[in-house]
């Protein structure tokens, strides 16, 4: 046997061991991108629902004394967690499209429900969570509304 020779089967046998190792890696690769992808969407999604459930029961809007013609910044307290009943009446029978555009959640999908201590609906919005819904986060907070203390949900989901 003469020096340098290749020997047929020690080389296929070392290329299949190479891909091997190489496709595992690349696996590996992109099943810890795809999970790191899909945390940091989440962590931006809860941020997202939280930002717009305060605002909605913190901030007046713009202007502060809005309809639905003349809004431009949705917000539906007349003082920090007193919400307005004329407010959220006009923010409840605004559009799905126009509401979801002012509140600037897209890609994402929305609901807000108003309900007494007791569980007694006072209103909502009238799109609920879609059965093919992946991920949900909703948002639980406490405000006055008509005098009475209410829960105030506010989910969105994509």
């Amino acid at each position: 046997m003469r020096k340098g020779q290749i020997w047929t089967l020690d080389m296929a046998l070392s290329l299949m061991i190479f891909f091997s190792a190489l496709l595992s890696i690349i696996m590996a690769w992109n099943f810890i991108s795809a999970d790191i992808f899909e945390g940091q969407e989440m962590r931006e999604m809860q941020l997202k629902t939280m930002t717009v459930s305060d605002s909605l029961i913190r901030t007046p809007g713009v202007p502060e004394d809005w309809t639905n013609d003349t809004v431009s910044v949705i917000g539906l307290a007349y003082d920090d967690n007193e919400l307005d009943t004329q407010k959220v009446g006009e923010f409840v029978n605004m559009s799905y499209s126009r509401s979801r555009a002012l509140l600037d959640v897209m890609p994402y999908h929305f609901y807000f429900e108003v309900r007494d201590i007791n569980g007694t609906l006072n209103t909502n919005t009238s799109n609920p969570i879609g059965a093919d819904a992946s991920v949900v986060i909703p948002a639980i907070r406490y405000a006055s509304f008509g005098g009475r203390i209410v829960k105030v949900t506010f989910v969105m989901w994509i």
